[in-house]
């Protein structure tokens, strides 16, 4: 007879041995702390500046811990406590923290453990001081601890190790002291800590014009000593700053003599319209600390966003009651701070939030020899801007129009990009009025930074690139080659592998940009920006964007848009040309761009595949259709300039934003290089006239020169393309399978197809990206016969690194990224349009692997017995869940190779390479093998997991070598409740037979008969019933009527849990229970007897016999079965049972259902 299970050499060794080595490594790791917590969050934030809140949004108090060793240490079984008497308050579960890893736990009372989310003690960190500790997997040895009691904690203020983990310290951006960190390495800390200044109003109303006066309070909080003063200062736009004296005596206007609220007054302040006021309040101890508010705690030497130092407002302005924008106070001293390349501070009031010691500069370089110039705003690290859709960001640029007579060009041609699905910067116009008095309408433009990047929805961990030079090989940094403006620290040397395969020539070429460059995006980049008649772009102004660590794949984005609609520089007159251009053809390179490889790469020529060409034509025919109509004046284009002239200029107000602007920035001397002498009838027009201008003799000629002129754009597609799906490879093989699955869809037509937008649903979901053309049957060759494919992957890298075709280096038009996989079993997609129009579908038939037509989980032991003292003396650090387990069952005949199967929900364990489970057999996956081994020794097991099982319910998720699913299903820990509290397991009573989309209820599970279960063994024992698996058995409307158990769904006089126990139909007021009581004569005496029917295996209730002689009392009867259960085969049985005592003249007899 062969073994079930083989495995490799020394498997079973290894797998001991690893399972020890945890275990010892746990043990000995003795540099595991608590490095910082929080005893009291009510609005801290987190490394990014965001609230630092939980999953639920809910601030909570947090510990961080730290493993300041050189190795990795797994936390499972260690706790954190705050109770020096209950070491093993709350446990981790099996997870890894490596090597200067640090994890923050919530201290929040939720008690949560699942290892892949964030993870809740149960309990809370008393502010008012306490101890606090980390507890290794003993129970007994302190990793780490604050004892005998921290000190009490301020709210939003931290405590742990300072930045060399030497000393005991506090963190607190209230204080001046550096900030939390939870989950990031500590700052210097302060190990005193001056009173906290709290509550202090930050923004407030605007005043209106005249006498100011206003009641500022402020809740100050004792820390180390006692408080012996509070100062409330102030200052009116630049004057000297003004103190005096905060009461907390219940004098003066403070309501409460010692609540800690201290009161105090700004007056002797007079308002002029649009002047601001500022703020602060100091507090001082005994010991001579002071804490302020603001904080103030980063220097201005710092870089750039430095921190507040006063809170302000802005008074009412009557002259600002006409205008339609958004409008963005600035106050410097001198004015002019901020016009030069040096950091200068201002104060900054927009949006009703007002924001100091805001960094300021020089932006660009054309425009810093304008009058009008564009600024770099940089916002204090604690106080970012908050934009109206409330998000805030770190930086912001004003950048100018002063070339721009429309104002509109920015912010129309970067929402253009957007609109067509170009990830692209936000900009509108603001007003500024700088020191009360107007300066500018500029164009508010969001900064290049991964907050970009994740607004636009890309991959914030990739790699943006700014260019100033067309992309050439060894291209440097700086103003004439690229700045870096993600990953700032990494080399740039990808930047230099793109420009090296890109200059590679013919085929080579071709290749290297298929597999590296994200077509859909970049030709949809480059419609757009011809949609625009961007006329700035390719020889610099661009950037380079890659989707690091996912795709790989480079994509272009734009930035620098001002020279757009019709707007060009020329030789003659530079920005200041009245000249329109209207005529730039179908090229996405244009002259600027010719020089450009990447602008270059698949267009026009020769040397080009025509397949790229047509996806870039058909683009630009989609966005031409979509933005510039055909005829008419109610297209996009001409309503967004129309509505940006009646935002900027209305027709109503007889000073507009746009005629100050026009009045205050003198236009140059504006020429027209097509007029003869360069004179410009236009030179004078105001924002209204240049958008007409714009309208007529702009987009008119424009539109004609799209719909008309321009005859290399395709004819239209059809609304409904008879577009096809082709292979479907759900299952390529191989460990990384899943990843290298995809499916084609084909174009069939003499058409390129745009299917931008467009939604395949059913075995995966996935929404096409915008600029996706699939190319014509014309482009398919002998040659190249996939040319008017597109191939779909789950995953774009795994899909190149198939080994076999089609693969990396076959110029293979990929997207990828859709949810889901494709399954073996069989299923199928639909592909349709944008406007939910029905093109196509397919489906496969089941092809089931090997696991998932024989591989089954019979048992699952999720709730097992605490250690005995026996296994503890084997094992002194064992917890419960150390015997966790789950068997396996090859419920076919032929072995299968479980190497690289996988449980991925749950718990988390990939089986070793080389074990084998041969039919009929089974293999346990143990959470610890070496204390299965000490329960269950003899039976063979791998392990160890990540996880543990949730004693409430779980998911499991089991995956094959493959990658396919093969089970994917919940159990519930109240389906038998009896399980917990034995240690049993939970059983499948037929997994042969059980469908593979059958396991998601309780019905085919049982609980075993022993605790602990049987593993490694066969259970035969049927699946107990519960009173939910009965009721969801019900012929309907019975499965969703019949209620709770104490409820008489059909009013006969037995509750819902007697009909369920004695086989009655609970919804059906006929027939009652089949219950006979009679005698049984044995050995000459009579006994009482009773028989009724009842329902098979109930696990969740029980029946009693009572007896009664006058029917006044009742008492419980032993009694012994008399015979065996008659089955009757639908899940009903009948049972005999008799007292064990001879029946007395007279007896009553009844039934006691307990649930």
């Amino acid at each position: 007879m062969s073994p079930p299970i083989s495995s490799p050499a020394g498997a079973l060794s290894t797998a001991l041995a690893l399972a020890l080595a945890l275990t010892a490594s746990a043990g000995a790791a003795d540099k595991v702390l608590i490095s910082e917590f929080m005893a009291s969050n009510t609005k801290s934030r987190n490394l990014t500046n965001q609230p630092m809140v939980d999953e639920n949004k809910s601030y909570e108090d947090w510990i961080e811990v730290y493993n300041a060793g050189t190795e990795a240490v797994n936390l499972g079984g260690w706790a954190l406590t705050d109770n020096p008497s209950k070491l093993r308050k709350w446990t981790f579960p099996p997870m890894v923290l490596n090597a200067g890893a640090r994890l923050v736990v919530w201290a929040s009372n939720k008690d949560r453990t699942d290892p892949s989310a964030p993870l809740h003690t149960n309990f809370k960190i008393s502010s008012g001081g306490g101890y606090l500790a980390l507890v290794k997997r003993d129970g007994v040895t302190v990793s780490h601890e604050w004892a005998p009691s921290y000190p009490p904690m301020a709210p939003d203020v931290s405590y742990g190790l300072s930045q060399d983990g030497t000393q005991p310290v506090f963190f607190s951006a209230a204080s001046g002291s550096t900030p939390p960190t939870p989950g990031g390495p500590n700052g210097a800390g302060s190990a005193t800590i001056p009173p906290l200044v709290l509550d202090v109003p930050e923004n407030l109303p605007a005043p209106a014009i005249g006498e100011f006066s206003q009641t500022i309070t402020a809740r100050v909080l004792k820390t180390q000593a006692n408080v012996t003063g509070v100062t409330l200062a102030w200052k009116k736009m630049f004057e000297a700053e003004v103190t005096a004296p905060m009461h907390d005596d219940g004098l003066d206007g403070d309501l409460a003599a010692g609540d800690n609220i201290w009161t105090g007054k700004i007056t002797g302040v007079t308002l002029a319209a649009g002047q601001m006021v500022r703020w602060k309040v100091t507090a001082i101890d005994e010991e001579g600390r002071v804490g302020k508010a603001p904080p103030n705690n980063i220097s201005n030497t710092a870089e750039a966003n430095a921190s507040a130092v006063y809170y302000g407002t802005v008074a009412v302005d009557p002259s600002l009651a006409t205008s339609k924008l958004p409008v963005l106070h600035w106050f410097g001293f001198p004015v002019n701070t901020g016009d030069s390349d040096a950091i200068g501070r201002v104060s900054i009031s927009y949006g009703g939030e007002f924001y100091d010691n805001v960094g300021v500069r020089l932006h660009g370089q054309s425009t810093a020899s304008f009058p009008k110039r564009s600024y770099n705003l940089n916002f204090p690290s604690d106080r970012n801007l908050l934009l109206g859709d409330g998000r805030r960001v770190k930086d912001l640029k004003l950048l100018s129009n002063y070339a721009d007579k429309t104002k509109a060009r920015n912010t129309l041609a970067y929402e253009m990009y957007r609109e067509a699905g170009v990830a692209a910067h936000f900009a509108f116009p603001v007003r500024v009025q700088r020191n009360g008095a107007f300066y500018a309408i500029s164009d508010a433009v969001e900064d290049a930074d991964e907050s970009f990047l994740e607004r636009a929805g890309l991959n914030s961990q990739g790699a943006l690139y700014k260019l100033y030079a067309p992309l050439a090989s060894g291209l440097g940094a700086g103003e004439s080659g690229y700045e870096k403006k993600t990953r700032e620290t990494e080399p740039s040397t990808e930047l230099n592998a793109l420009a090296s395969g890109l200059n590679m020539s013919g085929e080579n070429r071709l290749r290297f940009g298929y597999d590296n460059i994200d077509l859909p995006a970049t030709v949809n980049a480059l419609a757009a920006l011809n949609m625009t008649s961007n006329n700035d772009t390719g020889h610099k102004n661009y950037y380079l964007f890659r989707d690091s660590g996912r795709t790989d794949e480079w994509r272009l984005l734009p930035w620098d848009v001002d020279l757009s609609f019709g707007h060009n520089w020329t030789g003659t007159y530079n920005y200041f040309d009245d000249a329109l251009t209207v005529n730039n053809d179908a090229s996405p390179t244009g002259a600027p761009g010719s020089a450009n490889i990447f602008f270059r790469f698949g267009y026009f020529g020769a040397a080009f595949p025509s397949a790229i060409s047509d996806m870039y034509l058909r683009r630009l025919s989609t966005l031409r259709n979509k933005f510039i109509a055909q005829t008419g004046t109610t297209d996009w284009v001409s309503r967004r300039f129309n509505e940006m002239a009646n935002l900027l200029d209305p027709e109503d107000v007889a000073s507009s934003d746009a005629d100050l602007d026009t009045a205050k920035w003198t236009a140059p001397a504006w020429k027209l290089s097509t007029a003869a002498g360069g004179n410009s009838p236009f030179r004078l027009n105001n924002t209204r006239q240049e958008t007409a201008r714009v309208l007529s003799d702009y987009l008119t000629v424009r539109r004609k020169y799209l719909h008309t002129t321009m005859t290399s754009l395709p004819a239209p597609q059809p609304e409904a393309p008879a577009l096809t799906f082709g292979t479907v490879d759900f299952n390529p093989g191989g460990p990384d399978s899943q990843n290298q699955e995809y499916f084609t869809i084909i174009n069939p037509t003499n058409l390129a197809i745009d299917v931008s937008g467009w939604k395949i649903s059913g075995g995966v979901d996935f929404v096409i990206p915008s600029g996706t053309v699939i190319p014509s049957t014309v482009r398919a060759t002998a040659a190249d016969p996939d040319r008017n494919k597109l191939f779909v992957a789950r995953n774009a890298k795994g899909f190149r690194a198939r080994t076999a075709s089609p693969k990396q280096g076959e110029k293979r038009f990929v997207v990828s990224g859709y949810e889901g996989q494709l399954s073996a079993r069989g299923e199928s997609l639909e592909l349709r349009t944008d406007k939910d129009v029905l093109i196509t579908s397919a489906s496969w038939p089941a092809t089931p692997t090997a696991a998932q037509q024989s591989l089954r989980i019979a048992e699952i032991n999720y709730a097992p017995l605490d250690p005995t003292p026996t296994e503890l003396v084997a094992l002194p650090e064992a917890l419960a869940t150390d015997f966790e387990f789950i068997e396996l069952l090859n419920t076919g005949t032929t072995p299968l190779d479980l190497g690289g199967a996988r449980f991925t929900e749950g718990v988390s364990f990939t089986i070793p390479a080389g074990t084998i489970l041969a039919g009929g057999q089974r293999l346990v996956v143990a959470a610890n093998v070496a204390a299965f081994n000490v329960r269950y020794p003899g039976i063979f097991a791998v392990g160890d997991w990540i996880g543990r099982l949730d004693n409430s319910g779980e998911r499991i998720q089991l995956i094959d070598p493959a990658g396919e699913a093969v089970l994917d299903f919940s159990y519930f820990g109240d389906w038998y409740p009896a399980i917990k509290n034995s240690g049993r397991s939970l059983v499948a009573g037929d997994p042969l037979n059980t469908p593979w989309n059958g396991w998601e209820a309780a019905a085919p599970w049982g609980p075993s008969d022993a605790p602990g279960g049987t593993p490694g063994k066969s259970e035969n024992a049927a699946p107990g019933m519960t009173y939910e698996v009965w009721k969801s058995r019900l012929p309907a409307p019975g499965n969703t009527t019949v209620g709770e158990p104490g409820a008489d769904t059909d009013q006969d006089g037995l509750t819902n849990l007697a009909e369920y126990v004695l086989a009655t139909d609970p919804v059906s007021a006929g027939a009652g229970p089949s219950v006979d009581a009679f005698q049984i004569i044995e050995g000459g005496q009579k006994y009482p007897a009773i028989r009724w029917l009842r329902t098979a295996n109930v696990t969740d209730a029980s029946i009693a016999v009572q007896t009664s002689p006058d029917l006044s009392g009742w008492a419980d009867a032993a009694t012994v079965p008399a015979g065996a259960p008659v089955d009757h085969g639908n899940g009903t049985e009948t049972v005999t049972v008799r007292l064990t005592t001879p029946a007395p003249s007279k007896l009553w007899l009844r039934l006691k259902i307990v649930k």
